[in-house]
């Protein structure tokens, strides 16, 4: 137990340094009667949540909420967080409940609550887009709400809520928008002058960290490569920043990112950047990042057709789930059971796990890809009729919204299960799905579709002439790297 006049560290900067299990460890030992209790434990929850311990940082918070003074500053704080951590601890799509009830949250004249709704509101958005829950086209609104947190921030002079805010615009612009990346830069780069920051040397090298991985992913999609000496270089510089500023998660950051970013261009040599970053975390006790690599590791293998490894990559992310409180957790792992029973052959395992985890999921926001993996079974064996009506299932769940990656995932696997019904109708139903890519600038999945679609369609020799139709349309759109990697992926 601390002393009553035991002084604390700034707990703000070691919750950007991600120094969680510091934090979780400092902030119990405090007494209720200790006038920083409530102050310090606002940030005992956030590190847990930060951790990916979603339960246990919910629970804490509502253990707090029970034991404060309703008249307490922090209490609208505290209420605001309890009610966005619902989001992570239950199966159901409840994303425009927790939105409208931290609105009403907001009504208040308290410039650091509504700093927080912003912020929050922003983030219910975007953790929706992600999972397919809220229309692609409310990016704008996510951005605008951000945008106004970081205002906020910034007139409070709180500069290190005001840089996070900041770099999730950045994330929006980048991550949605057809990737308006210049854009991203730009939010970025209008950090970097805050030299007075408390922390500037921690907070300018995760700023320049985050504008190395944009530049980059802005020169593959465009085909003009940085100098590859120059990218190392500022990787060892960036590494040697994180630890001069004790930040012990410096390298195995820098690395998970620069290996995240090559493999998702076709790169293979990201894979020891994201081993090495693994090893990291695992020292440190790090699990969100851990579980991202290996899923990375494992989408990679599955692409090219290596079931082993991609299994072996599935089961290690699997492990890290244990860490990971998520209430989703049951349909998260139902999702891996049924896809190594259909790795492992026969169908008929993972059609019997399919329709028992879709019946007991139903209520999920996992459902569709439960659905989904339900219908590939299907599909695979005699039953053909169900698979199709699954995949009708799953478009029109995501017809409603903005065009998103999930609809044409779901209106190519639709049309691969239609064209030994309905060739015409299958083509169209991909031909779609091409065109949502297109929009999309999808090009990793638009190398996909060209190339089943060219499968399907090789015994009526009409293979070339779609390649070529769809290349021709991506170079008149000025962008030739794309055309160079579908040209690959396609063959």
């Amino acid at each position: 137990m601390h002393p009553v006049n035991f002084k604390l560290p700034d707990l703000a900067i070691l919750l950007k340094r991600k120094q969680y299990k510091l934090i979780i460890e400092i902030t119990s030992g405090l007494a209720i009667d200790n006038h920083q209790y409530f102050h310090s434990h606002l940030y005992h929850f956030r590190a847990l949540a930060e951790l990916g311990k979603f339960a246990s940082a919910s629970r804490h918070c509502k253990k707090l909420i029970a034991v404060m003074p309703s008249n307490h500053d922090f209490y609208p704080l505290f209420q605001a967080w309890n009610i966005f951590l619902e989001l992570f601890v239950t199966e159901k799509n409840n994303f425009q409940e927790v939105f409208e009830k931290l609105g009403e949250s907001g009504c208040t004249e308290d410039q650091t609550l509504k700093a927080l709704i912003c912020y929050l509101q922003s983030r219910v958005i975007s953790f929706g887009m992600a999972v397919g829950s809220w229309p692609q086209n409310a990016v704008n609104h996510a951005i605008t709400l951000m945008q106004d947190a970081a205002d906020t921030y910034l007139r409070s002079d709180n500069l290190i809520e005001y840089g996070s805010a900041i770099k999730a615009i950045a994330l929006l612009y980048s991550s949605y928008n057809n990737g308006d990346i210049p854009k991203a830069i730009l939010c970025l780069q209008q950090l970097l002058p805050f030299s007075t920051h408390p922390d500037n040397l921690y907070f300018t090298t995760t700023v320049r960290l985050s504008l190395l991985i944009l530049e980059n992913q802005a020169a593959f999609d465009t085909g003009c490569f940085l100098d590859q000496n120059k990218n190392e270089q500022r990787i060892n510089e960036l590494i040697c920043q994180f630890l001069l500023a004790g930040h012990p998660l410096g390298e195995a950051d820098v690395k998970f990112e620069w290996g995240m970013l090559l493999l998702e261009y076709g790169y293979e040599k990201g894979m020891p950047f994201l081993f090495n970053a693994i090893k990291l975390y695992d020292k440190y006790g790090e699990f969100s990042n851990r579980q991202s690599a290996w899923k990375k590791i494992a989408d990679w293998h599955e692409r090219r057709g290596q079931a082993e490894e991609a299994d072996n990559a599935y089961r290690e992310s699997a492990k890290v789930d244990t860490h990971i409180e998520l209430e989703m957790t049951g349909a998260i792992q139902a999702i891996l059971e049924i896809h190594h029973a259909f790795m492992a052959k026969p169908e008929r395992e993972a059609v019997r796990l399919g329709r028992f985890y879709l019946n007991k999921y139903k209520e999920s926001r996992m459902a569709p890809q439960l659905r989904a993996l339900l219908a590939n079974a299907l599909s695979q064996g005699t039953g053909k009729t169900e698979a199709l009506e699954h995949f009708e299932a799953i478009v029109d769940y995501y017809q409603g919204s903005s065009p998103s990656s999930f609809l044409s995932d779901a209106l190519f696997n639709y049309s691969n299960a239609l064209f030994s019904v309905d060739p015409i109708a299958a083509k169209n139903a991909a031909l779609k799905a091409i065109d949502i890519a297109l929009e999309l600038k999808d090009y990793i999945s638009l190398g996909k579709y060209f190339r089943e679609l060219a499968l399907h369609l090789s015994q009526q020799k009409k293979i070339a002439p779609l390649l070529v139709a769809g290349l021709l349309h991506l170079k008149e759109e000025g962008f030739k790297f794309a055309e160079k990697r579908v040209w690959t992926r396609a063959s």
